[in-house]
């Protein structure tokens, strides 16, 4: 990257940067309502909509910002740090759809559902569908979980394994042939499902089709055509990955600063004594505070790194691929530790329905993700330890 276009990705930055601490006061005062909703306001996907967070991972070619996986990361750690769900919303859940959708449908296709500045896309990837082909297309039935943005969705794509007639077609190896198949909001049933402990506000419930036909121009398989999207983002799920890492730091932030509001006011012991000014309390949001500091300045750095990698190569090393693994799942670890901390210092004032009560819920729910967990942590530690990292790569 040159010395001028990495002025104008900083400027770039730090524009989406304030346009998402300038909406941040909005998502946290209807925070409350989205909880209770158990899907995001209107007010707060309105304004996302005008400020473009929906398209942040979409090509320049489609209307969108095509950003760099730094800033889309600071943009969901902020809005996730007035919100979790919020930060969700955004980033893990549309913006790894784009990922996901994007680079492996035709550019007309993608043209045409792009068109609409108010897409929001809704994704499974579980194979939970089945797909029958018919002459110009496919006969697409199933059911999906995990929804994210499901109240506001505009187009649905789930995962399905391909049938011709009654026999599922099979790869080389043996293994049933799965493709992505994308749907309009008129073929598809919402099934509210989404009553869960954190999270709440993600609207991710179930969602299904019943013998809905799908054309042939879209539906999409796994691959990227490097010709078709040269842009180096499509080609490593670690860029998708790390934006669930952004979004659990962001929590985590939002815990440690309620806490720190309520140590300022909060008496506890005889005589009562401020919470800040307890040793034990100083000692321990302290190590929560490097905990989740350390892991941030990691995250950004692996990351950062694998980007430039990225950039300049079409396959960058492996071993720059798990740093940013071991980073995103370090994130994990260190939010939910700091998130648990600030909760029981707290004491008593940790049960009632407040931030560090749905920092922690939302933490919690974040952590059932599939990107996050054993598979990662083991596929890294086969690169590190000089092999192949398996197929979670």
């Amino acid at each position: 990257m040159t010395t001028v276009a990495a002025a104008n990705l900083g400027t770039e930055s730090e524009r989406w940067l304030a346009a998402a601490r300038a909406l941040a006061p909005l998502v946290a005062v209807e925070a409350d309502a989205a909880e209770a909703e158990r899907r995001l306001t209107d007010p707060v996907v309105a304004a996302f909509k005008a400020a473009g967070f929906y398209r942040m991972w979409l090509p320049h070619d489609l209307g969108g910002a095509e950003l760099d996986p730094l800033t889309a990361m600071r943009v969901v750690e902020e809005l996730a740090r007035a919100d979790g769900s919020a930060g969700w919303c955004v980033g893990p859940a549309h913006a790894a759809n784009l990922w996901f959708q994007v680079p492996r449908l035709a550019r007309e296709v993608t043209a045409a559902v792009f068109a609409d500045p108010d897409t929001i896309l809704v994704e499974s990837i579980q194979p939970r569908g089945r797909a029958v082909a018919v002459p110009g297309g496919y006969r697409v039935s199933g059911r999906w979980p995990f929804g994210s943005g499901a109240s506001h969705g505009t187009w649905f794509s789930g995962r399905c394994a391909v049938y011709d007639g009654d026999e599922p077609r099979r790869l080389p190896d043996g293994t049933p042939e799965l493709h992505l198949f994308l749907l309009p909001p008129a073929a598809v049933t919402v099934h509210d499902t989404w009553t869960t402990t954190g999270l709440r506000a993600t609207a991710s419930h179930d969602w299904s089709v019943e013998d809905a036909f799908v054309p042939e121009e879209r539906v999409s398989g796994f691959r990227v055509d490097p010709v078709e999207y040269p842009w180096p983002l499509f080609r490593s799920l670690a860029f998708n990955c790390a934006l669930f890492a952004a979004c659990v730091l962001g929590i985590a932030r939002h815990a440690l600063d309620a806490f720190t509001e309520l140590a300022a006011a909060k008496l506890s012991g005889t005589p009562p004594v401020l919470l800040r000014d307890q040793l034990r309390v100083q000692n321990e949001l302290a190590r929560a505070e490097a905990g989740v500091r350390g892991a941030r300045c990691y995250l950004y750095q692996a990351v950062g790194a694998y980007w430039q990698a990225a950039l300049l190569d079409d396959a960058p090393p492996l071993t720059a691929r798990a740093e940013a693994a071991l980073a995103s799942e370090l994130a994990l670890t260190s939010a939910l530790a700091a998130a648990e901390t600030a909760y029981r210092l707290a004491g008593s004032s940790a049960v009632y329905a407040g931030p560090l009560d749905r920092c922690l819920r939302d933490l919690h729910t974040a952590a059932a993700h599939m990107v996050f967990g054993p598979a990662q942590w083991e596929a890294a530690g086969r690169v590190c330890l000089g092999l192949e990292p398996g197929a979670m790569w």
